[in-house]
Order: structure tokens, then sequence, then C-alpha cells
């Protein structure tokens, strides 16, 4: 493949051909090229988009609701250079077919994301909750849906957007253990191997795992600023004495010990996702590899709340877009969740559309 212009750090494909000094031909052979390197595809796609969109007549309509998650966010930080929206979901059921004929001019979160990554001429990269294996699922949850939507662009390399996978804490074998016992016990109250995960608890070193895992590695390239807000903020989880009370509690009451559990393993994974959006990639000449501007998480909303409080309150994020459907909603204080389910409908009708269409770098 022909050397890519120094421009190539531009995630705006449209901002990259105004300023690119490559002839029409040239663009035309990044289109056509059959080579399998990963990030030129990426590339390649986002050229056909905007030539697509460019060359068609057809009016785009864009939907005013989207149906799955329970809420959305938009943050931007012209200082980090960074754009992100923000999906939150409560890994519930949702009955896709009823709120599809009931809701009008909606899409589904799965149709959703399909249609931007048929049209994006940004480069965007998309989080989500998910381990290092990737699987289709066959469950009516939210989630999985925009996941499943993602399948062929990942695995086939032929897509117009980064995927990363970031649920490290299922490829980290001990927080695997823990965190399949406590899918079973939220599931049926089950405690089977609750003397593994104590075990686990009782030798439980954060530091060691983060520095032996590829969690520590993300922030090798970051600012170290970065770095020390958010480890500080978060300093207790590597106190003797959280992993203590969680072992006591895991014996003489596994109700209290659930939640700090949680807190801990979520830290994990919004540290490892923290890392990545921040990091600085290294490309060869031929590669097109714009560092993360263009974002979309789609986690848990335990997730997105606590990187979102990160980003707004530790590095002056704006957040110019919020819709919480589980707001105002009666939480379990035991559980912290709400105790009437949120709809799984966000009016988006405000939003920017196309995505991003509102930057201009």
């Amino acid at each position: 493949m022909s050397e890519i212009h120094p421009l190539n750090k531009l995630a705006d494909i449209e901002k990259w051909i105004n300023n690119t000094e490559l002839k029409v031909e040239d663009i035309d052979n990044l289109i056509n090229d059959e080579t399998k390197e990963v990030r030129s595809h990426i590339l390649k796609r986002l050229l056909t988009n905007y030539f697509s969109n460019k060359n068609t007549t057809t009016t785009t309509i864009y939907p005013l609701r989207i149906i799955g998650p329970v809420s959305i966010s938009y943050l931007k930080s012209t200082k980090y250079n960074k754009y992100i929206i923000f999906l939150g979901d409560i890994h519930k059921p949702v009955n896709f077919k009823i709120f599809e004929e009931k809701v009008p001019n909606s899409m589904i979160i799965d149709n959703w994301i399909s249609s931007i990554l048929s049209k994006n001429t940004k480069l965007i990269d998309i989080f989500v909750e998910s381990g290092k294996y990737y699987e289709k699922f066959n469950d009516n949850l939210s989630i999985n849906k925009f996941q499943n939507a993602l399948f062929d662009c990942f695995n086939d390399k032929n897509c117009s957007a980064r995927i990363h996978w970031v649920d490290v804490r299922r490829n980290i074998p001990e927080l695997n253990t823990i965190a399949n016992f406590l899918r079973g016990y939220y599931k049926n109250k089950s405690v089977e191997r609750l003397d593994d995960v104590k075990n686990i608890v009782k030798n439980l070193n954060l530091e060691e795992i983060l520095k032996y895992s590829r969690v520590y590695k993300q922030f090798e390239n970051v600012r170290e600023d970065i770095y020390k807000k958010y480890m500080n903020k978060n300093e207790k989880f590597f106190e003797r004495k959280y992993v203590d009370d969680i072992l006591l509690n895991l014996v003489e009451d596994i109700e209290k010990a659930i939640i700090p559990i949680l807190n801990m393993l979520n830290f994990l994974m919004n540290f490892y996702t923290i890392g990545r959006m921040f990091k600085s990639f290294t490309c060869k000449s031929t590669e097109y590899c714009p560092e993360p501007t263009f974002i979309i998480c789609y986690f848990g909303k335990n997730h997105t709340d606590d990187i979102k409080k990160f980003l707004k309150e530790e590095l002056q994020f704006e957040e110019t877009f919020n819709i919480d459907n589980t707001a105002n909603l009666p939480i379990d204080e035991e559980t912290g969740k709400p105790i009437i389910e949120p709809t799984p409908v966000i009016n988006i009708e405000d939003l920017p559309q196309p995505l991003f269409s509102d930057v201009n770098l």
C-alpha cells in the first residue's frame, strides 16, 4: 500500500480530504486497495462512506428515539480533543418489538449503531463492556444487541470504527472467578465457589494485578497527570483494610460484601477504559491511526457514571447533552439500583445528528 499522507492523524476524514495534497486517483487507490492491514481498511471504509454521502441525493432521516439504553450523555473537551457519547445500560431484558411498535420515530440500538457506521466520515472508537473473547449473544439484553451489531465489524475488519473490548475483569482469571460467583449469587443466591472466592480475596493484591496485567500497560503512553488523578480518587481499593473488610463480610454476611467487590471490579474496567481513551498510538507511515477523538461507550450505567464524573470533575469535560431515565426513581439501599425499572427509550431529538457533526476540528 502506498504511504498515507502525514495528515493521517486526523480523525475527521472530510477535513483530511480537504487538507490533503493527495490527488483523486491516490484516494481511489486507497479505497480500492486489497491489502489486509486493519487500520488501512478502516480508512478505506471511511473514504467510501465519505464519497457515498457526497454523491447521494437522498435525504437521511434520523431517529428521534433509540430503544435499549436508559441514559445517554455527550461530553466534550477541546483541551484533550475528545468528544464522547456515553450510553448507560441496566442489564435487564427488553421487549424490543413492543417498544418499537409503540414508540414513533424510533430505532433499536443495534440498528442505530449499524446505521451510524454505514455513514460516518469521522473515525469513531467504540468501547464495549465485553472481554477478550467475543461471541454473539442470543438473549434480549440491549447491550448484547449493540455488541452483536459489531460482530462482523470486529471479525471481518471491514469497518469504519475501531472496537475496544474493555472488560478486563473477564481476562484476569482470579477476577473472572469472582465475577462468575457474583453472577450466580445475583441470579439464584448460589454460593457455589464461595470458598474459592474467599481464598482469592484473602491473597488479593490489586497493585500486583495491575502491574502484571494489560490494565496497567494502557497508561504507559498516557499523560501522567491523568493517571495520578484517577489513582488518587480510587486509592481506597489498594488499602489492605478494604480487602480485609470484604473477606470478613464474605464470612459473616455476603450481602454486605457484594457492593464493595463490585466497586473494586468496576474500578479496574474503568481504569483500563480511561487508559485506552487517552492512549497515544504508535503508527507506521502506512497506517491510519489517529488518537481516539470521537468515542462511543456502551457500558453498565455504574461504569458510565463513574467515568463521566471523573472526566467532568477532574479533567473539566463539558457535558452538553444528558438524559437519564433512572433519575428520581426510588433506589434500593442495598444494591444501589432503582426499585422501578427505568424505560429503555432515550429521546435523542436534541443530540447532534449525524453524531459529532457539531465538532469542527
